[in-house]
């Protein structure tokens, strides 16, 4: 028998569109955010990953923190529900995000220095490589952060979780 709870919901598609459960984190250092992207593209998005069937999306940040650079992060409270819906120019999704405020321990040294980290998406040999790295905040204006509400709105947490609904369409350079 097969345990649901190690399936994930990122696979759900059909012809025209996928669908992405997944959960991330707002880490903030010294007037920098940690991002995550690809070492072969030019898109940042905010760490996380998908959220497990019958797994809370505090425990899946959690979880996906600890795989990707293995750490105990302190996930925090719930900012954002964020619906994006974009075209990566091959396909459309659909992704509902829970976006956390999230913190480091305390001596993270490694984590906390302002150099590039490369890891991979489950922290194994094979996987997909990752690349963390902290950006100013004042930058964030410029870069090409997804979803792009996130590019003004970082400066300013919601007081309370707040919905957002928001189509982007991705740099595909």
């Amino acid at each position: 028998m097969t345990d649901i709870r190690t399936h994930c919901l990122t696979h759900l598609q059909n012809d025209q569109v996928q669908f992405n459960y997944r959960v991330a984190a707002v880490i903030q250092h010294e007037q920098h955010i940690l991002l995550q992207g690809e070492p072969e593209s030019t898109i940042w998005t905010l760490p996380g990953g998908s959220i497990q069937l019958h797994e809370a999306s505090q425990t899946a940040l959690q979880r996906e923190l600890y795989e990707e650079l293995a750490i105990q992060a302190h996930v925090e409270r719930l900012l954002w529900i964020a619906e994006q819906f974009y075209h990566d120019g091959e396909q459309y999704h659909h992704e509902l995000c829970m976006i956390y405020a999230a913190s480091l321990p305390e001596q993270p040294p490694q984590h906390t220095q302002l150099e590039p980290i490369i890891t991979s998406s489950d922290g194994s040999q094979g996987a997909i490589p990752l690349l963390f790295r902290w950006f100013a905040l004042a930058s964030l204006d410029t870069l090409p952060l997804y979803p792009t509400f996130l590019r003004s709105s970082i400066s300013t947490l919601p007081a309370t979780p707040t919905h957002i609904v928001i189509s982007d369409q991705l740099a595909t350079s």
